[in-house]
């Protein structure tokens, strides 16, 4: 019996191409009754780090049993594994390049299957499209029903990615840096909610100042237009991590600044 399952499509594909139409083609051949949600396509090419950013904030607000295919795939073609996983009650298709180490982090909670069973692939695969040849058959095939241990036998020497952490030098000092910037131009750090209040706590004044760049920010912000525009405003956004944005406009392009960017946070 067919289910009625849910897919998402996260790629780097673009949407000029046929690559995004041809992997749901393929798919709905198999499987009629399946939704689509595009969370991106928009990938910045072969960069795994930025869909394991995105993929990471968007896939726990779908309901149990989603199937998630993340493709982007640089070493598409080569001798790399294609991967099902399953964790959360959810399900994820994709390469085995890291773009799944936050599932990782949860081992217990993760059987990880390497896809061998090639009868579930297109007959003719190519070397260059493993989205279309490999990955959405197997999502096709899942979404109709067909158990996930049938795909292959479970592996635990699959490839993961340190999701950079913030120091603490000493006592009163955190240093982060950006890790993703958003297409508003917001930059988004690795210094999480948790990480800044514990330190705030432990501060007798409870005051701290902020440097990224040639900036310096001494106050945390509630909302986008809390601080006026041209000035740079430091929050804590819907990934509860902490960012700094301009009002209506991109600090990455006017600041230049970028991932990698070093933020020191000190506190009194």
């Amino acid at each position: 019996m067919t289910e009625n399952r849910l897919i998402t499509l996260t790629t780097d594909f673009g949407l000029k191409d046929h690559f995004v139409g041809a992997m749901k083609g393929v798919i709905v051949k198999i499987c009629p009754d399946v939704n689509f949600v595009d969370i991106s396509h928009k990938v910045q090419p072969h960069d795994v780090f930025e869909a394991m950013m995105i993929f990471k904030n968007s896939y726990k607000y779908f309901p149990d049993r989603t199937i998630h295919l993340v493709v982007v795939d640089p070493g598409v073609g080569s001798n790399r594994r294609p991967l099902l996983v399953y964790s959360e009650n959810q399900y994820f298709i994709g390469p085995d390049n890291g773009v799944f180490s936050p599932l990782f982090q949860k081992e217990e909670d993760v059987l990880v299957i390497d896809i061998t069973a090639d009868h579930y692939f297109m007959k003719d695969v190519s070397y260059t499209f493993h989205g279309r040849d490999i990955f959405a058959p197997v999502a096709g095939y899942l979404a109709k029903g067909v158990d996930l241990k049938s795909f292959g036998d479970p592996v635990t020497d699959y490839i993961k990615l340190d999701f950079p952490k913030p120091k603490a030098p000493d006592k009163s000092t955190l240093e982060g840096e950006i890790i993703y910037a958003d297409n508003f131009g917001n930059l988004i750090s690795n210094v999480a909610s948790s990480h800044f209040q514990t330190f705030l706590n432990n501060s007798a004044q409870k005051t701290f100042k902020i440097t990224i760049g040639n900036n310096e920010i001494n106050k945390i912000s509630q909302y986008y237009d809390e601080f006026p525009p041209g000035n740079l405003c430091a929050i804590f956004g819907s990934t509860d991590h902490l960012e700094f944005s301009l009002l209506q406009e991109s600090a990455e392009k006017k600041l230049g600044l970028k991932p990698k960017e070093k933020v020191i946070i000190q506190f009194s």
